[in-house]
């Protein structure tokens, strides 16, 4: 497992915003072996901030009660995140999801309407990516268990070009 203030620079990268200031050891390190872990660890954020812009997309893994949530409402409620981004939605999975109420839940956050009665998951993440599709969005999808319950909720159009982000917490690998 990684360090907590490791990860917390990970995520920072993975949305694209400027990392938060490094711990004062780190800064002050006058211990050569300790500026050379700094350094590579700097390195490692850099590159994980370059994939995930790449991807669009990043995963927290770690077993229940690890902190997976607590890092991402942080990055959620950071203000540095939230002027990133038009929009920052949150749609927690859990054990066993209901896929509808989240879409809704997510549409009502991205356009604040309502989806129409009785649609279906795949009109609805239809509707949730056309509405996403002109504005930089942080997709924030929380205690994902199983990958078939992400895929109606993972609606925004990712990779290089796409401004918008994902970030995904899970005890799956």
């Amino acid at each position: 497992f990684e360090p907590r203030d490791a990860v917390v620079r990970r995520l920072y990268a993975a949305v694209g915003v400027a990392e938060p200031p490094p711990p004062p050891a780190a800064v002050a390190a006058h211990d050569d072996d300790e500026a050379k872990a700094a350094k590579e660890e700097h390195k490692a954020v850099q590159t994980f901030g370059d994939l995930a812009a790449q991807s669009g997309r990043a995963t927290v893994i770690g077993m229940g009660g690890s902190g997976k949530t607590m890092l991402a409402a942080a990055l959620a409620r950071d203000v540095a995140v939230r002027g990133a981004f038009d929009k920052v939605l949150w749609a927690t999975l859990g054990q066993t999801p209901n896929v509808a109420a989240l879409q809704g839940s997510l549409y009502k956050q991205l356009t604040d309407a309502t989806l129409p009665a009785g649609v279906s998951p795949e009109a609805a993440r239809a509707e949730l990516s056309k509405a996403s599709r002109e504005i930089k969005v942080l997709l924030l999808l929380d205690d994902v268990w199983d990958a078939k319950d992400e895929r109606p909720l993972a609606f925004l159009d990712l990779g290089p070009a796409s401004r918008s982000r994902c970030i995904v917490t899970t005890r799956i690998r």
